[in-house]
This record gives C-alpha cells, sequence and structure tokens, in this order.
C-alpha cells in the first residue's frame, strides 16, 4: 500500500525506483481512502472536522407500491462540508494516479464528508458484491482485532469517553460532537494524534480486506508505543493475519537490479 506523500523528491533513489515501478506495473499501488478522507484534512482543523460530522437526509418524495404510500429518502454524509484536498497534497496525489496508483475502500463512518468533487469513484479498484462482502469481513475482522488490542480507532474512542467524564453532556451535543468542547490547543493535538492512530488501523484493516502482498508505510510508531505500526503489533498482525509488513528500503531494493 503506498502512501502519496511518497512523492517526495528528497527521498532519495529508492523513490525513484518505486515510482518506475510502479509506473511499469510491475508493482501496483494503493491508497486508503477513508485515511485519506480523514488525512487530508490539516491538523489544525481535523478535531473540528470530526466533532463536527453529522449525516444529511433528503427527502425525495413518496411513491405508490401496491396501495401503500412509501417515503424515500437518502441519508448520508454531507460532502459540501469537507474542506478540500490542500493543493500540495491533490498534486501528490494526481502524481500517485498517474502512476497507477488506486484509491481502497476503509469502513464507511457515517457522517464522515468526502472530498468528492475532487476525488472520483473512477480512482476507486471496483469489486463485485461478492468480493465487496469478503472484503468487508475481513476488514471487519481486522479492526476488531485493534479494537481488543486497544489500538488504531480504540484511541480515539478513548478520548471520546475521556471528554464526555470532563464535560458531562450538554444539551444539544452528542457523539463526536463532544470533542468540539476542546478548549485549548493540546487537546485539539491530541485529538488530532488520536484521528491519526485511528487512520493507521484503516490502512493495515483494508489492505487485509483488499487481500494485498504487502503493507509499506513510513510510518515506525517513533511517536507512540500505543501504535498499530509498534514491532510488537505488527508481529501480532503478521502472525494472527499473515500480513507482511515492508520498510521503504526494502520494497525499493526489489527494483534497484
Amino acid at each position: 500500500m503506498f502512501d502519496a506523500k511518497w512523492q517526495e523528491d528528497e527521498l532519495g533513489n529508492e523513490f525513484t525506483a518505486i515510482r518506475s515501478a510502479l509506473a511499469d506495473r510491475r508493482i501496483f499501488g494503493f491508497i486508503c481512502g477513508s485515511t485519506f478522507q480523514l488525512e487530508s484534512i490539516t491538523k489544525a482543523d481535523r478535531s473540528f472536522h470530526v466533532a463536527e460530522s453529522r449525516p444529511v437526509v433528503s427527502f425525495e418524495g413518496f411513491k405508490n407500491i401496491d396501495g401503500k404510500v412509501h417515503v424515500h429518502f437518502s441519508m448520508g454524509p454531507n460532502n459540501s462540508r469537507h474542506p478540500g484536498v490542500p493543493d500540495q497534497q491533490m498534486i501528490k496525489l494526481d502524481a500517485s494516479f498517474d502512476h497507477g496508483v488506486m484509491l481502497i475502500d476503509g469502513n464507511s463512518w457515517f457522517g464522515l464528508p468526502n472530498p468528492s468533487n475532487q476525488i472520483g469513484r473512477n480512482h476507486f479498484v471496483s469489486l463485485t458484491s461478492v468480493e465487496r462482502e469478503l472484503k468487508e469481513f475481513r476488514q471487519n475482522e481486522m479492526f476488531s482485532f485493534f479494537l481488543d488490542l486497544g489500538v488504531g480507532k480504540r484511541q480515539f474512542d478513548d478520548l471520546v469517553e475521556e471528554f464526555e467524564t470532563r464535560y458531562g453532556w450538554p444539551v444539544g451535543v452528542g457523539g463526536w460532537e463532544i470533542l468540539k468542547l476542546a478548549s485549548s490547543n493540546a487537546e485539539r493535538k491530541k485529538i488530532a494524534r488520536a484521528v491519526a492512530e485511528w487512520c493507521d488501523s484503516e490502512i493495515v484493516a483494508a489492505h487485509y480486506g483488499y487481500a494485498n502482498d504487502a503493507v509499506c508505510s513510513l510510518d515506525y510508531a517513533r511517536a507512540s508505543k500505543r501504535s498499530v505500526f509498534d514491532p510488537t503489533h505488527r508481529k501480532l498482525v503478521t502472525e494472527r493475519f499473515g500480513v507482511r509488513f515492508i520498510s521503504v528500503p526494502e520494497l525499493a531494493m526489489q527494483f534497484f537490479n
């Protein structure tokens, strides 16, 4: 799975080799769409964005079916609320698309908007209904494993509970909205870090769901031992699910010859 930020030129010859292999279709790269959906939001805005996520209900009319009146409506995220992918990130993402990289679906989080005006479904891997069912089963299996380990989205959920304990339940506030009560930069940074850890679990679970060959990331969990990418957790994931983690140099060395 390939991170869009690997397009940075200053990262050296290792990335030149990987880009060349992608362009020649010797390898195929994938970016987790739901992770990009969250991490395309700047860290300064991420806490507010997540806290304000809520679905939109659209009334579509009535239909008479066999003498019974049916109310038709749709419910989903308000994509107009997504602030959009920053220009520099979009340049890197477009470069990834030019090299044949595709997006893969993570979990569907009700209410979280997408930058759909910038990224169409044509950039996502297409699955049959049977393939999607299997993908979602595998994905949910691993996601639950991460929750049990106390990493990934569990850190975000724990933070929501921490805010609930601290602030109670003000009138009109529910669910993730409690995070908008963050009153300091330290709290907002804590939310941004929890979202980042959530995204890491999305990346690995999506890889496993799509049965890709390897997970390759620049994340070495240096900032937090309570991380999906911590060596101990990588080992557990490999033993339980057979997931192969590969470093950037290890991947690049396959294409230097």
